[in-house]
């Protein structure tokens, strides 16, 4: 999940990007690629912490050879646009909406799994 975000990221990082063409690439190409993957496993929280601060490196870096500078937290990014952020989930939300899509799963579906961890 990790390489695939940071192959991703190497391709943008020559490309001379405004905030709001970085904001719009983690929103909608960086965040949709662990989508599959979180469906189907739970990441620790290290691969997740990682993912993010990967993402938010690359949205505030503005070169490689220049330091970066955060005008702001990564979580106040989080926020919607009416509320001052730019609209970036949280991939520890995200993991954990999944996780409990999966539970309400085995809870109402009649599913192998879901008969054996009812009876467990």
């Amino acid at each position: 999940m990790i390489n695939k975000v940071v192959n991703r990221i190497t391709r943008w990082q020559s490309k001379m990007l405004s905030y709001e063409g970085k904001a719009t690439l983690v929103k909608h190409v960086l965040q949709t690629l662990p989508i599959h993957l979180l469906s189907a496993i739970f990441p620790p929280s290290t691969t997740i912490n990682q993912n993010q601060g990967i993402m938010a490196n690359f949205f505030w870096a503005l070169r490689n050879d220049k330091k970066k500078y955060h005008s702001s937290f990564w979580k106040n990014c989080t926020f919607p646009d009416y509320e001052g952020g730019i609209g970036v989930r949280l991939m520890s939300d995200v993991c954990q909406s999944f996780q409990y899509k999966q539970w309400w799963n085995f809870r109402s579906k009649q599913t192998l799994l879901g008969n054996f961890l009812k009876e467990k």
